[in-house]
């Protein structure tokens, strides 16, 4: 989930960026802004090279080419706000960047890991996907583990609230409750909340609540996290679901939009721009359209629609 930036791959394996750059993110070979589609080429060591997937972090981009993973196919990868992910065919999941919290999942903090770690998991099952939030991670089987940082229940356990120190998991934990006895076929991140969606189109949502994220109510909003999975009734059904940092999209089969959370700058497109949106609403904006695909940054929502 990338935050101010934007990756497109072309037909012909040629890779844009476009967007923020002060951290050199776009791989472009400067740190300037960029406003429309950069080719990026030979300025990042990448001509010739079978990009084989890329994902946007906080201030950093992920490319995956087979430098590194040249024994096995990538199945997915992910990065979050410092530390980024790759899941391999043969059941392996690899993490190198930022670990204070944990996020590496190597079984220890602290450190920066500038070279590929293999991530303590072996659920036996095919991995379907990983996924990178600020400080915390996922992989998804038919199952969802997260490991990492806990501060807002992301690794499905009640977190110590009276405690300064934020807990923290080093090694992937089985997320249960409501999601113990299902198939769980898709998984989103924000930054510090989760979604995931089962074999039935059940939306489920947990971790931090208090921009009303979870899509779960007041009550929730006003508690601040849910450690617990939950349902999200509103947008059962739904064609496609993304998290953006503090937001989420759902796009149903009637081709309405549905926003919720983190509300600043009118990024849930609801007529009140002031107050954050606490459980799924339509965008009333569109009404008159028929959405077909949408998409979301860390503050930006995107519907593609026709009249």
């Amino acid at each position: 989930m990338a935050d101010g930036t934007s990756l497109k791959k072309a037909s012909k394996s040629e890779l844009f960026s476009w967007g923020a750059n002060s951290y050199g993110q776009l791989c472009c070979g400067h740190k300037n802004d960029v406003s429309f589609p950069e080719n990026v080429g030979a300025s990042c060591h990448l001509k010739n090279s079978v990009v084989a997937a890329i994902d946007g972090g906080g201030g950093h981009t992920a490319i995956i080419t087979g430098y590194y993973f040249t024994y096995e196919e990538v199945i997915s990868t992910a990065a979050g706000l410092r530390h980024s992910l790759v899941a391999l065919a043969n059941g392996s999941v690899w993490s190198w960047g930022a670990n204070k919290k944990g996020q590496l999942g190597i079984g220890k903090t602290g450190g920066n890991c500038s070279t590929p770690q293999q991530v303590l998991f072996s659920d036996g099952q095919q991995i379907i996907e990983v996924v990178a939030g600020a400080y915390h991670s996922a992989v998804l089987t038919s199952h969802v583990f997260c490991w990492g940082s806990n501060q807002h229940g992301q690794c499905g356990k009640p977190p110590d609230i009276h405690s300064t120190e934020h807990q923290i998991f080093i090694k992937p934990q089985l997320i249960g409750g409501l999601l113990t006895s299902v198939t769980v076929t898709q998984v989103h991140t924000g930054w510090s909340h989760l979604l995931a969606v089962t074999e039935d189109i059940k939306v489920f949502s947990w971790g931090r609540a208090d921009y009303g994220q979870l899509g779960l109510g007041d009550d929730v909003v006003q508690l601040g996290f849910s450690s617990e999975p939950a349902e999200i009734v509103h947008v059962r059904g739904a064609n496609q679901v993304l998290c953006g940092a503090e937001h989420n999209m759902a796009l149903l089969d009637s081709g309405s939009v549905m926003t919720w959370g983190w509300n600043e700058h009118g990024i849930c497109g609801s007529e009140d721009e002031t107050r954050n949106v606490h459980q799924p609403s339509v965008v009333s904006k569109l009404h008159d359209y028929i959405a077909s695909l949408i998409g979301c940054g860390g503050g930006q929502s995107f519907a593609v629609v026709k009249g």
